[in-house]
This record gives structure tokens, sequence and C-alpha cells, in this order.
């Protein structure tokens, strides 16, 4: 798998500007994308990690991310 193949480029809008609970500017667009992709955003940032609960966007620790994976 070609991760930076053009073809697998997300070209929709993103709105990283909804994220003002983020508090890290520069981590809104990661946050936006997960949400626009529903991805889980994998992450060991506290700050992130600390308001999971309150985003709307499935967020978690890779040490959680691994124990899941671990289960399949």
């Amino acid at each position: 798998m070609d991760l930076f193949n053009s073809n697998n480029e997300f070209k929709e809008q993103t709105y990283p500007d909804q994220y003002q609970i983020v508090s890290d500017p520069s981590d809104r667009k990661f946050v936006a994308l997960a949400n626009a992709t529903s991805a889980i955003l994998i992450t060991n940032d506290d700050d992130l990690l600390s308001i999971r609960l309150d985003i709307g966007v499935n967020i978690m620790s890779a040490e959680e991310f691994n124990m899941i994976i671990a289960e399949l």
C-alpha cells in the first residue's frame, strides 16, 4: 500500500476551525480529518486525550489501540 499515493488523499473539507476546544491550533487539523473520515485518532497527546469525551471524535492512546487490536 502506497500511503503517499495521491489517490489516497482526502480532498473534502474538514473544518478544523470547528474544533476550538482543541487547545493547540496545530492539532485541530488532525481532529477535523479524523472526524471527516470517521477514523480513530491515535495519539499520546494528553490534551487531546483529556477532551476526547467532549469532542465527538474517536480519540485513543496508542496503548488503548494496541489492546483493542490484540483482542481481534
